[in-house]
């Protein structure tokens, strides 16, 4: 009876972890692991600028690394984009939206590639804790981050621009 409570038990904690979505977090883990030796390790790198259409983006360029700030030069807002690449192929994108409010809040973007495809999105703001929230203004609001630069924009941007880097 015992050896059945624990097998059913350990069955049901099985299915619980791939259920709830679990089974990305390993993947997505190891990814940021490897995110993390790149962004440590120092390498040589070139710096590009150029001017994609009306946002101002200064490049970074290292091996399976790129990291972009863009100023789009009619909102003024700031993004940093690092782009994480393994064999040639983009397997993470961090986008950094700084907010012209308040110079430590930020908007954090993360997203993970499989074989060119999107499989994890993952969305972050840091806040303040001892800063009320009001119920009647979005984050965009509140912090004044741009609403254009959505999770709809951003996925589009970062695939466009990552194109023309890699060119």
């Amino acid at each position: 009876m015992l050896k059945t409570g624990i097998i059913i038990s350990f069955f049901c904690l099985l299915s619980q972890t791939t259920l709830f979505g679990q089974k990305n977090k390993h993947k997505t883990n190891k990814i940021d692991m490897y995110a993390y030796q790149l962004d440590t390790t120092k390498a040589t790198s070139d710096t590009i600028s150029f001017l994609f259409d009306s946002i101002q983006v200064i490049a970074q360029v290292q091996k399976n690394r790129l990291v972009t700030t863009c100023l789009f030069l009619n909102s003024k807002s700031v993004l940093t984009i690092r782009f994480y690449s393994k064999d040639k192929e983009l397997i993470s994108v961090k986008i950094r939206e700084q907010s012209p409010i308040m110079s430590d809040m930020y908007s954090n973007t993360f997203l993970y590639y499989d074989k060119g495809k999107l499989f994890h999105e993952y969305y972050r703001h840091t806040v303040r804790p001892c800063m009320g929230f009001s119920k009647d203004q979005s984050l965009y609001e509140m912090y004044g981050y741009n609403p254009s630069l959505n999770a709809d924009f951003l996925k589009k941007f970062v695939t466009l621009l990552y194109e023309k880097i890699k060119l």
